[in-house]
């Protein structure tokens, strides 16, 4: 496979946005500076736009505006005019011309002014591609911070406020467009809180679609600015010990939300958000593993790999990030399990992990890790014997637990061995046949995979002081476990 370059970004606001979008939804899906062929004939494309994300159905239009000063005038309409014209309408407008061509020419963009080497990234099919449009901008907080005398200086968000409008409604942001998409407007304050409160992309297009839903329905009528609206998501988690998923609640009888002021700093320092917080510390370790595997796919390095593309290279990898961050803490608590212990002169066979997806539930991964043994004291026959294990595994798991139709398989080294590889592999059930049916049943026999498995459910402890909330396991009893309680409940029978 080629190289994949990226563009480098010109401002120092679209680098602060590419690097937060990086955290937040890794390197492997977004792209500062993409270009369409339009205008090529005078020598180099068109920029499409400062920042775009494409992952599964979603994609993210970003327009960072930089610095846009707001001039104090002697009629406070006339300086606003000039800003929010600027800023949000002028940037709409962009974003939507941006949009036109994304669902008309997908096939046209490219990383580069010179249309040399095409986006990566597949677009989703016209019937399930879900668009969602950001302007960024800074320059207004402390004009509105003094305008509204609080602390937070976000722009109130009015979404009955549309068009010109705007020009009347100082400091007030609503829809550019009656007919068009909704258009999010994140300022300097905003898009930290932002992409510090939802930093998968599973989570922030999760509430980029609900705000979207929320507002497109006639539900709201002010918030005080975004990280207010954003707490106010946050505030309703549903089921949070095993989702994580938020949403935005409507109260019954009430057909419009108002957000009260002040709602973000109220909502991070209740009990819930600490807790959620605590939740989340371990599921870095999912995110570190999915940029350290895929650092090979930009550079075409990878040793071996059935994909034609880059994007099918990394299908494995955008399986893992479309985990939300509940689900990959409660995934990176499961794997820590059979990583963090050293494997014994004694241990030879490999240590596996079935994990099904929090998020998809028809999705399960089956973690392995092979000790190195004098027979596979050769790292190449050791990584052969490693990646013919894992299929193994991930066949068998379709025979053991038939309720998942995606299968994906990770391999690693032992702590206490050498090596730094991975393997990577995925099963699609959907269209099987008998014959490949028979085939996982046969495997999983004549290889004795799964014969004994334990069942466990993730839950939580809350330390002695109620500082942590700390995530542990109840297996079920052990085969030796339950033996030792029947002979006891013997021993106390004869005893009788």
């Amino acid at each position: 496979m080629r190289n994949i370059v990226k563009a480098q970004s010109f401002t120092e606001s679209e680098r602060l946005l590419a690097k937060l979008a990086e955290k937040a939804f890794l390197s492997l899906w977004a792209f500062p500076n993409v270009y369409k062929d339009e205008g090529l004939t005078k020598g180099q494309g068109e920029e499409l736009c400062d920042l775009l994300v494409v992952f599964g159905d979603h994609v993210i239009i970003f327009s960072d505006k930089g610095e846009v000063a707001y001039k104090q005038t002697e009629d406070i309409n006339v300086g606003w005019r000039r800003w929010v014209k600027r800023a949000y309408l002028k940037s709409s407008y962009q974003v939507y011309q941006a949009e036109k061509w994304i669902r008309e020419f997908p096939n046209r963009i490219f990383l580069d002014n010179k249309c040399t080497s095409p986006f990566p990234v597949t677009f989703p099919p016209a019937d399930r591609i879900k668009i969602h449009r950001v302007v960024v901008v800074r320059g207004i907080t402390k004009a509105a911070s003094e305008y509204y005398n609080d602390d937070s200086g976000t722009l109130v968000i009015k979404p009955d406020i549309v068009g010109d409008e705007h020009f009347q409604t100082p400091f007030l942001i609503g829809r550019p467009s009656a007919d068009k998409g909704y258009v999010h407007l994140f300022d300097e304050v905003s898009i930290e809180a932002v992409f510090s409160e939802l930093d998968t992309i599973s989570d922030f297009t999760t509430y980029l679609s609900a705000k979207e839903e929320f507002i497109d329905g006639g539900n709201l009528l002010v918030a005080p600015g975004e990280d207010d609206l954003l707490a106010y998501y946050l505030s309703s988690y549903e089921d949070f010990e095993n989702k994580g998923i938020p949403y935005f609640v409507i109260p019954v009888d009430v057909r419009m939300v108002t957000v009260a002021p002040g709602y973000y700093k109220n909502v991070k320092r209740s009990d819930v958000y600490l807790q959620m917080k605590s939740m989340k510390r371990p599921s870095y370790f999912w995110d570190n593993c999915i940029e350290t595997m895929g650092s090979g796919a930009f550079t075409g390095q990878w040793r071996e790999t059935n994909g034609n593309t880059y994007d099918e290279e990394i299908t494995v990898l955008r399986y893992m990030a479309g985990e939300h961050r509940i689900a990959r803490a409660a995934l990176s608590v499961g794997v820590g399990e059979i990583l963090s212990r050293p494997f014994p002169d004694t241990e030879k066979l490999p240590r596996v992990r079935v994990l099904t997806s929090p998020t998809t539930s028809n999705k399960a991964y089956v973690w392995m890790v092979l000790p190195r043994t004098p027979e596979l004291a050769d790292y190449e026959t050791y990584r052969q014997a490693r990646k013919n294990w894992l299929a193994h595994y991930c066949y068998a798991c379709k025979d053991a637990f038939p309720q998942h139709n995606i299968i994906v398989g990770i391999a690693c080294d032992a702590i206490n061995h050498e090596g730094a590889s991975e393997e990577l592999i995925y099963v699609h059930t959907d269209e099987w046949s008998e014959a490949e049916y028979a085939e996982a049943k046969r495997i999983r026999k004549e290889m004795g995979l799964f014969r004994k498995t334990i069942q466990s459910r993730l839950t939580y402890e809350q330390s002695g002081d109620g500082s942590e909330v700390r995530p542990i396991r109840k297996p079920a009893p052990s085969v030796a476990k339950r033996n030792a309680e029947k002979k006891e409940r013997k021993r106390k029978r004869k005893k009788k």
